[in-house]
């Protein structure tokens, strides 16, 4: 056996070697205590031990559905065994815990506060009991109203989310008592300052997650949300048979006021409901709110059906209309398991995907499972063996490029590779056992820099589970009192055994003072402490991050009556730290990092100081109402819609007296009205400030006053003035800083002083470590001038020296000049071999064909062709290999001289979901340069429509100057939002008069207000706002309606950063109307919580787009918000600042 001792004094990193055989299965032999054995002992707040508790263990989901998160693959009672202890024997094949590689623990006693704790299942697993103590309950009463004030009656509640623990709704969860007359109820379990998200339910209300609340005078109160009974219908592409199990299997639909997002599991309110499908094609009613919906089944197996997450009426406007589930014939895909070194079937490995009409698959004995994929969905798996007995190193998701036959996928089988052999032992000063020490271990697996948590046994021992075999881990131990005093680097092998000392050391404890906006202290917040923890550092360098707790549920913290908070103490000192706090009647609030290492190396605590919290706001009934200007008479049917940084998204119609009701949050909120044969309105309400009655004036009396469109293109910010006025805090960087503080920094400086920039990257070239570096700088600066990218032109690479030439030509004016880069280009293009040279080829090609070098780049193209052989061997083998850059920039411009063969390519060559979009993209090249008909060309090449999100203008820039062949390949394409983004370039780009002009916006306008189903285009919808000035030249008033539009329609993102559709309106409309603009986003600057949330990622802080929407619109209000946000929230973080500012200054300029 190779024995390895880390931590021992004097032989910190002493090796010594003895020869005994431990293999995989072994056992230590000194190991008393059975690793699927669960104890667990519970305690009173005096220490003594607690009889009367009952305990579950509740398993949870690896990929948690949208909008489900009551849901649970199944849990377990805890049995009692003796006095306060508890145990239970956990099977490796009981599949609820085999789904994620954490448990939740919920123990709840008679007079004592519930608790509910996330569990690693290695610590859960390694014998040595958890051990954990309630609090003593308090007198705790939950008043439960509808919303208009009135008592709901017979509501049983129980607890849905526990601090930052989100509880699914299990058999056996701690309830109330039902609510009285009054609609109070005492809840035995409630801790106010943990309970953030309640579970209420009755016979009147349906089923419902909600936040807890206070009211006026500090009680803990419950609104529920409106609902009725909501009736729905299925469809299904084939007709299931009377006797299937689709007819038995319930299916879960939720419904919220919200939009359902993966981020919000913690806050998303919503209600849902179990329902059946009949065969009379109609759904039992449900109880539930009008807003979005979801649903989810749970289908077994031999149903083939599938359905998509969201349904069809995503908003529920009147009481009589109905949803609609549409079930479509599935793909199915079928795959093995497979152990990499004996090719022996793996059972018990959760198979991950994104279907929402069958779970998730946990392989059997033969290790097989079977996964359905609804049509056109990006067909994608990953393998996780939540014991971690085995591994599949990469870490990624596996989209395989077989294409299904007759809707069938047979996959090879997937070989995961087993844990470490090896062995570990904790010891304390003396050489004594250390019982469930923590141990951290980092190794890389292939891919990507891994931890993963591991915990000793009562004898000190570990095992490596989820570890590599051969890997060299960094291992760091500790306990609550006691650490490693550096990590420990180890090549694992089949016979080693790790031996760590942890020593005691000084550990810091964390202290603030929370107050609201007087001053005043707040009682009993809920403090988080979180940390920053790096995932897949090869692909962010070490800098992006999710945030995770420090401490469990175990250990709550909570501000007494002056408002003082302290953590247990930290022992692992060395990380940053931020605090969220949570309290009912308030808006939740974070802070920016820490570094505790500072306080750690002067044996002190880190004092956070004084954090003010803002109350929450007050839900308010706005009432609408819509008059004539002139005659003052109610118009009816007008549509009204609301947005703004802290109101979400509603709109609905005016009745017969012109009235409308909106429930929306006493913020700024931004309300856009329209009603055919009228002007467009939109008008700012402030918080406290009732708006009055909107009046419309109609188009054919006199022009608006002031006028809604205050195009302001002619007096642009002074972007290179506001760069040199934030760049000067800023030193100047050393080589050996981060390539993103010195990116950052030049990216800004080149803005604000070209010269100097040019000078400094020039002298930094002069390093071969940098020279790269300046060109990836370099080519992110699309902002220089034809004059500015000429001189930077030697400073780079060939490949980097090709784009930026085709840059340059795209911004030439001269020809001449024009065709003289574009032949530089293509020397460089010549140089490249094997597929960046077809890449190359595509992109040069498309620019050539819109100069009209038609006859150039034909020949470009045709011998780009012949010079790859391995072209024509795909096309004669039949069978896929996947090279989709190839397919997504030489195809598509191939197709131009030789479509047939292009067509078959792509089918070839692209990722299984892109290929409608690049076919369509190279009908589009054949039609505009090839001389191609466009029915005919699909007829030969067997599309029966083409795709919509190949419409957009994307990887290659398309226009089309024949309007009459333009409209010919819209009327081939299908109703997404691409045909839209297509209808107004061609506007923009076409020979069309004006009158054709106003009619292509307007038929792109209708389709951008009409509800469309499938994957959102490359653009989202809010692109409507950045149309308006050049609406504007055609028609002044259709423009008016396309700002209406881009408060009406929906703007629906899945990007992280926050506030992402509302400050990216805010933005575009800063040259069109920068009250409205400006109103939009103002509320965020208040509180830079939103800044500090659940990541720490660049691209928050490099795209705060508040920030950018507050430069667009005034730089002299901006500037003061920066000072303040970096001055006051982020003092220690110099990269951070940087990646603000230069993302503020290129927004201005991109």
């Amino acid at each position: 056996m190779n024995r390895m001792n880390f931590g021992r004094p004097m032989a910190a990193l002493t090796l010594s070697v003895s020869f005994a055989v431990y293999g995989l299965a072994a056992v230590p032999a000194s190991a008393a205590s059975n690793p699927d054995v669960v104890k667990i002992r519970v305690l009173d707040a005096s220490g003594q031990p607690l009889d009367s508790a009952t305990i579950h263990m509740v398993g949870l989901s690896g990929s948690q559905d949208v909008g489900m998160w009551h849901q649970t693959p199944g849990s377990l009672a805890v049995p009692a065994i003796g006095s306060g202890e508890f145990e239970v024997a956990i099977d490796h094949e009981q599949q609820q815990f085999l789904h994620h590689d954490r448990v939740l623990i919920v123990v709840a006693a008679p007079g004592h506060r519930m608790k509910a704790r996330e569990v690693l299942q290695t610590r859960l697993r390694c014998g040595v009991p958890l051990e954990i103590q309630l609090d003593p309950a308090a007198a705790a009463t939950i008043e439960v109203i509808d919303d208009n004030g009135a008592p709901v009656v017979g509501a049983r509640l129980a607890p849905a989310v526990w601090g930052t623990t989100v509880i699914p709704k299990f058999e056996g969860i701690p309830e109330s008592a039902t609510t009285d007359a009054q609609g109070k109820t005492r809840a035995t379990w409630i801790a106010p300052s943990r309970l953030a998200m309640v579970y209420v339910w009755g016979e009147s209300i349906g089923s419902q997650r909600l936040p807890l609340t206070r009211s006026d005078d500090g009680r803990a109160r419950l609104v529920t949300l409106r609902t009725r009974q909501t009736k729905g219908r299925w469809t299904a592409e084939t007709e299931p048979d009377s006797d299937s199990a689709f007819f038995t299997t319930p299916v879960t639909v939720a419904s919220s006021p919200q939009e359902f997002r993966f981020t919000q599991g913690a806050t998303q309110p919503y209600t849902w409901g179990t329902t059946s499908l009949r065969t009379d094609g109609t759904l039992a009613p449900l109880q539930l709110t009008p807003g979005k919906l979801a649903c989810n089944s749970q289908m077994p197996d031999n149903v083939s059906l599938t359905t998509k997450h969201e349904l069809n009426s995503t908003d529920l406007t009147d009481d009589v209309q109905s949803y609609v589930i549409e079930w479509f014939d599935g793909i199915r895909v079928r795959g093995q398991i497979v152990d990499e070194q004996s090719g022996d079937p793996l059972s018990g490995v959760n198979i991950q995907h994104f279907s929402f009409s069958h779970p998730d698959n946990v392989t059997g004995d033969d290790g097989t499972f079977q996964i359905w994929f609804s049509p056109g969905e990006r067909i994608c798996y990953f393998p996780i063996d939540a014991l971690g007995r085995h591994i599949k190193a990469g870490g990624f998701y596996i989209y395989p490029q077989q294409l299904p036959v007759d809707g069938k996928l047979q996959l090879d089988p997937l070989p995961m590779q087993r844990m470490s052999a090896a062995t570990g032992r904790v010891v304390d000063q003396q050489g004594h056992p250390v019982a469930a020490a923590q141990i951290d271990c980092q190794f890389k697996d292939e891919r990507f820099t891994r931890t993963q948590t591991l915990f000793s046994n009562a004898e000190g021992e570990f095992r490596f589970f989820s570890v590599l075999e051969n890997a060299t881990v960094h291992l760091t131990a500790r306990n609550d009192h006691a650490m490693t005093e550096q990590a420990a680097s180890v090549q694992l092998s089949p016979d080693a055994e790790v031996e760590l000392q942890i020593n005691p050391r000084h550990a810091v404890t964390i202290r603030g003072r929370v107050v609201d906006t007087n001053g005043s202290p707040i009682e009993t917040v809920s403090v988080t402490v979180r940390t920053p923890e790096v995932l897949q550092q090869e692909l962010y360098n070490g800098r992006d991050a999710f945030t995770v707790n420090l401490f469990d549920e175990n250990s709550p913290i909570t501000t007494d009556q002056r408002g003082v908070f302290e953590s247990p103490a930290i022992i692992d000192w060395k990380c940053d730290v931020s605090v969220e706090l949570k309290a009912p009647g308030y808006r939740t609030t974070a802070t920016y990092w820490r570094d505790a290492a500072i306080a750690g190396n002067e044996q002190a605590d880190l004092d956070l100081g004084t954090i003010k919290m803002r109350p929450q706001w007050k839900t308010i009934d706005q009432p609408i109402r819509v008059i004539d200007a002139d005659s003052k008479r109610p118009l009816q049917g007008a549509r009204i819609a609301c947005r703004g940084v802290y109101v979400d998204h509603q709109r609905g119609r005016s009745d017969e007296d012109g009235r409308a009701m909106f429930s929306i949050p006493d913020s700024t909120a931004v309300f856009a009205v329209h009603q055919n044969g009228y002007h467009a309105a939109v008008v700012v309400r402030r918080a406290g400030q009732p708006l009055g009655p909107i009046e419309l004036k109609r188009l054919d009396a006199a022009p608006l006053s002031p006028p809604l469109l205050r195009l302001q293109s002619e007096s642009q910010v002074d972007a290179a003035g506001f760069a040199r006025q934030l760049i000067k805090r800023f030193e100047t960087p050393k080589p050996s800083d981060t390539f993103h503080r010195i990116s950052s920094y030049y990216r800004t400086l080149s803005i604000a002083d070209f010269e100097t920039a040019f000078d400094e990257l020039t002298a930094l070239a002069q390093s071969p470590d940098m020279k790269s570096s300046v060109g990836m700088i370099l080519m992110q600066m699309d902002w220089l001038s034809v004059e500015q990218k000429k001189r930077v032109l030697p400073l780079l690479d060939n490949g980097a020296a090709f784009s930026h030439s085709l840059s340059l030509a795209d911004q030439s004016v001269q020809s001449e000049e024009r065709l003289e880069l574009l032949g530089e280009a293509l020397v460089l293009a010549r140089q490249q071999t094997g597929d960046p040279a077809l890449v190359s080829a595509g992109r040069l090609a498309a620019i050539l064909l819109e100069l009209g070098e038609t006859e150039t780049a034909n020949e470009l193209l045709s011998d780009a062709y012949t010079d790859h052989p391995k072209l024509d061997q795909i096309l004669a083998s039949g069978e896929r290999e996947k090279v989709a850059g190839v397919a997504r920039y030489f195809l598509p411009a191939y197709a131009s001289i030789a479509p047939q063969k292009a067509s078959q390519l792509i089918r070839l060559t692209a990722y299984a979901d892109e290929i409608d979009r690049l076919q369509t993209l190279a009908v589009r090249f054949a039609t505009e340069y090839g001389d191609q008909q466009p029915q005919s060309l699909c007829k030969q090449l067997g599309l029966e429509q083409l795709s919509s999100r190949g419409m957009t203008n994307g990887l290659l820039d398309l226009p089309h100057r024949d309007v009459e062949r333009g409209l010919a390949l819209a009327e081939l394409c299908d109703g997404g939002l691409g045909k839209a983004d297509f209808l107004f370039h061609l506007a923009k780009t076409s020979d069309a008069d004006i009158t054709t002009k106003t009619t292509l916006a307007r038929r792109a306008l209708e389709i951008m207000e009409s509800p469309v189903e499938g994957p959102m285009i490359i653009q989202p919808r809010h692109w409507l706002a950045e149309r308006i000035e050049e609406v504007a030249k055609w028609n002044p008033a259709l423009a008016e309606e396309y700002l209406f539009a881009s408060v009406w329609v929906e703007n629906r993102s899945s990007r992280i950063t926050p506030f992402f559709p509302t400050a990216t309106l805010a933005k575009l409309l800063a040259p069109v109307n920068r009250d409205v603009a400006k109103a939009l986003v103002e509320p965020c600057f208040d509180d830079w919580s939103w800044l500090f949330g659940q990541r720490d990622q660049s691209v928050m802080f490099s795209q705060a787009l508040p920030l950018h929407a507050a430069a667009a619109i005034d730089p002299d209000w901006t500037r003061g918000l920066i000072e303040d946000l970096l001055e006051n929230h982020m003092a220690e973080n110099e990269s951070r600042k940087l990646l603000i500012v230069s993302g503020i200054v290129t927004s201005l300029v991109e």
